[in-house]
């Protein structure tokens, strides 16, 4: 039993702290009641929608439109928070007979509150946005919306013939818009005999009429209400355009009829009018009315923004003493220069005035004589909306450590970043004098961005930066700069920031001059000729005859011209200009001279005639050869050996090449030395192998004979 209590206790006292804590949180969010002028009943302005001004004092039946209009200001420096609202008084004789809500806007279209008023009510609120925070000078604005006279009829009509009226329908929230109307139409009110009557209604634009919605009560008015006896159909309905014409025929009674139309949603923010004229014609009497619904509203809020002010503290960072001399820029939030030129005055002070809210910076340009930049030289800031005091930032400058000698001065180079005025290690420089002489070199600043000069005599100067840090542009424009004896000269160079190299960069590959495989390299004949690099076949001259060879060894007979000697015959003259390319070689040919003495060509030296003399330089190779340049050995006529690597194929050369052969310089072939099998040389070694062996042979026999 006792944990049941304490159960229902502790129970008891959450519940208890819970609505505590719900009320302190609503209390503590509740908004603000914003002071305000022209939002009284007595500063409503009201004019009837048929036209004419209506008062405070008049009586305004419910049937009959009103327009009401206020116009009211706010204090300057009183603040406007998100949420806080005015409440506007409407004059006891109207009110709005719907539910409105609309926007109150600015001079530019920005919607700076809301107001709201509900069907009956005698006050309505207008709520204030963000967009009202921002202004806090010379702040006004007006609201109009439509509403109708709170009286209610209690007097029977006269004795009319035809009334006109029309209303919008309940709706079911604040901010709906209507998208139906009912109109009302009343007439006989004398309940006289009428024969062959018509309603004749004319719909304004924008309206269609419901088809099935009339309804038409017969009866007689008291205390100014309908009392409804029965009802009476027309006995027909005929539209033509925006014309309604309902038939009725005989009448001797007096009838009220509605019926609805449609109408596309209205904007709230304005007030928009729906027209309706209706005609009764009978036999006895013709009769006109009209009337016009309105509804909606509009409002507009202005206000000047109260710009604010800074003030910058430009400081010795060793005593924290207004420090004067110090040049700065003023910029905005994205950049751009508003201000140059601005200079620390005598007490260390920049003020500027007359800046709209948003971001802003100082960037320091020149530095005090003896002073060098601090490790960050922008000072950033915020105006913000409705400020009244000034804005304090500082800024601080570093006594430079080393005073200058006498009779000399110090030049201190200052390397910053162009985009975010950082201090930029790894620049260097040479130190150019008056003439344009280099006096110093290797200049490079620190992780401050710095590089002192000591000991310069006064005159006239200049740096070249060599080198830009990383990540940086360089900028060969000489700065030129003058130093003074016994002081200090600051120097600011900037680099602009390079864009970022392109990463996976591949090496260009080296093609290499296609070999063929299966061609191979014969043994030349006595007499035959080693290219010394491969040559294109040129016509060959008139053939002479063959030179002697040195070894007593009978030279082979000339044979048939090759097949792949591209049509080239021996015993023709070899022209002195470039030969044709060979037809499987797409390199460009280099000019050859022509040969002196052609022998008859040989049939496996591709193209070149036996005999001839080595071109003096080397030739692009054809398909089936890739013998190197050679000279002439002695004792063996027209043979060549070679005698240095030549450059690869692709890149012919008219002298021999300096640099050692290897597969990348010869495309993929060892340079040849000549040490082909000559045939002679052949014929005389199988020769004396077969006296030999002889010789062998019949000492054996002779032994075994023994």
């Amino acid at each position: 039993m006792r944990d049941k209590i304490k159960m229902i206790l502790l129970s008891t006292i959450a519940v208890l702290l819970a609505v505590f804590s719900f009320n302190a949180l609503n209390s503590s969010a509740k908004a603000a009641v914003v002071p305000i002028t022209g939002n009284t009943a007595a500063d409503a302005s009201m004019t009837y929608t048929t036209g004419g001004t209506a008062s405070p004092t008049d009586t305004i039946y419910d049937w009959q439109g009103v327009n009401v209009s206020y116009k009211f200001s706010i204090a300057d420096g009183i603040p406007i928070n998100a949420g806080d609202t005015a409440e506007f008084t409407l004059p006891g004789n109207v009110a709005p007979n719907t539910n409105l809500s609309f926007a109150v806007k600015s001079t530019t279209g920005e919607i700076v509150g809301t107001f709201n008023i509900a069907k009956g009510a005698s006050t309505g609120t207008l709520t204030f946005n963000s967009n009202a925070s921002q202004a806090d000078l010379n702040r006004s604005g007006t609201l109009t919306f439509t509403g109708a006279g709170t009286t209610v009829t209690d007097t029977n009509p006269n004795d009319f013939i035809l009334n006109k009226n029309g209303w919008i329908p309940n709706q079911a929230k604040l901010d709906e818009s209507p998208t139906e109307l009912t109109w009302n139409v009343a007439f006989n009110n004398p309940a006289s005999n009428l024969t062959n009557v018509k309603i004749v209604d004319t719909l304004g634009p924008n309206q269609t009429y419901i088809d099935g919605s009339v309804v038409a009560n017969t009866g007689y008015y008291l205390n100014g209400q309908f009392i409804s006896t029965g009802t009476i159909q027309p006995t027909s309905v005929l539209i033509k355009g925006q014309q309604i014409i309902f038939v009725f025929g005989n009448v001797n009674q007096t009838v009220n009829m509605t019926y609805q139309v449609k109408v596309p949603a209205a904007d709230a923010n304005q007030v928009n009018s729906w027209d309706n004229n209706v005609t009764l014609q009978s036999s006895e009497v013709t009769e006109d009315a009209s009337h016009t619904i309105n509804w909606g509203g509009s409002g507009t809020g202005t206000g000047d923004v109260q710009n604010g002010s800074v003030i910058l503290n430009n400081l010795d960072g060793t005593t924290n003493k207004p420090l004067a001399g110090a040049t700065f820029e003023l910029l905005d939030a994205v950049g751009n220069v508003l201000q140059t030129n601005l200079v620390t005055d005598q007490n260390g002070q920049i003020a500027v005035d007359n800046l709209a809210p948003g971001d802003y910076s100082f960037v320091e340009t020149n530095f005090p004589i003896g002073y060098a930049p601090s490790a960050n030289n922008e000072v950033p800031f915020t105006i913000t909306a409705g400020q009244t005091e000034p804005v304090r930032v500082s800024a601080v400058n570093v006594p430079y450590p080393d005073e200058p000698e006498p009779d000399t001065g110090t030049a201190v180079l200052i390397k910053l970043s162009a985009e975010t005025h950082e201090p930029l290690a790894g620049a260097v420089y040479d130190l150019l004098d008056s003439t344009g002489k280099v006096i110093a070199s290797g200049i490079t600043t620190d992780e401050q961005g710095m590089a002192p000069i000591d000991d310069l005599a006064p005159g006239e100067y200049s740096l070249v930066e060599t080198k830009a840090p990383e990540g940086y542009e360089a900028n060969s424009d000489p700065i030129k700069f003058t130093v003074e004896s016994d002081k200090i000269t600051n120097v600011l160079a900037y680099n602009a920031m390079v864009d970022t190299p392109p990463t996976n960069v591949v090496p260009p590959t080296i093609v290499e001059p296609p070999v063929d495989p299966e061609a191979p390299v014969l043994p030349e004949e006595p007499g035959t000729t080693t290219p010394t690099e491969p040559t294109t076949p040129t016509e060959p001259s008139e053939p002479s005859e063959p030179s002697e060879p040195t070894e007593p060894s009978e030279p082979n007979e000339p044979s048939t011209p090759d097949e792949n000697n591209n049509g080239e015959q021996p015993g023709t003259t070899t022209p002195t200009t470039p030969s044709q390319p060979d037809e499987n070689n797409d390199e460009e040919q280099p000019d050859v001279t022509s040969p002196t003495t052609p022998s008859t060509p040989d049939e496996n030296a591709n193209g070149e005639q036996p005999g001839t003399t080595t071109p003096t330089s080397p030739s692009q190779p054809s398909e089936d050869t890739s013998s190197q340049p050679g000279t002439v050995l002695p004792g063996l006529p027209g043979t060549t050996t070679s005698t240095s690597p030549s450059y690869p194929a692709t890149y012919p050369s008219t002298t021999p090449s300096k640099y050692p052969s290897n597969s990348y310089l010869t495309g993929g072939r060892l340079p040849q030395t000549g040490n082909r099998s000559n045939s002679i040389f052949g014929l005389i070694a199988a020769v004396v192998v077969i006296m030999i062996a002889m010789s062998l042979i019949m000492f054996k026999v002779r032994h075994f004979d023994k």
